[in-house]
């Protein structure tokens, strides 16, 4: 854990690009590593998401904030080799659920769908919470 946090932390001071982890048992902060969540409230904050604080963690050492997720998996058309949010099986993708003439990201409104704004944001699907 040290050579590879110590090789990191050169390569992302040479890049610009600011590390952290979530939920690790080992300290990286002597690298300049710093413990934060995946989803954080400094990030949150900075792009005026609303959130809350969880109550009960997901996971021991876990930093993360309750939000509303605005993603659905296999929906992206990029394939990029390290996601996650895709399976590698191209026919089990959402792909079809997609319209670029819809207001929404992926799927429709349904008949009984409402809209409505929350913390001065519009989020989708209410049925969806």
């Amino acid at each position: 854990m040290d050579v590879l946090g110590k090789e990191m932390s050169d390569i992302s001071m040479k890049y610009g690009i600011r590390l952290s982890y979530c939920c690790a048992k080992y300290d990286l902060s002597k690298y300049g590593i710093e413990p934060r969540g995946c989803i954080d409230r400094e990030t949150m904050r900075l792009l005026n998401i609303p959130f809350e604080d969880m109550t009960m963690p997901l996971r021991e050492g876990c930093r993360c904030v309750k939000n509303i997720d605005i993603g659905m998996y296999d929906t992206c058309f990029h394939d990029c080799v390290y996601c996650y949010a895709n399976s590698s099986d191209r026919e089990k993708r959402n792909l079809k659920i997609f319209d670029p003439e819809n207001e929404m990201l992926y799927g429709f409104l349904e008949k009984d769908d409402r809209i409505v704004e929350l913390s001065s944001r519009t989020i989708g699907r209410i049925n969806d919470y």
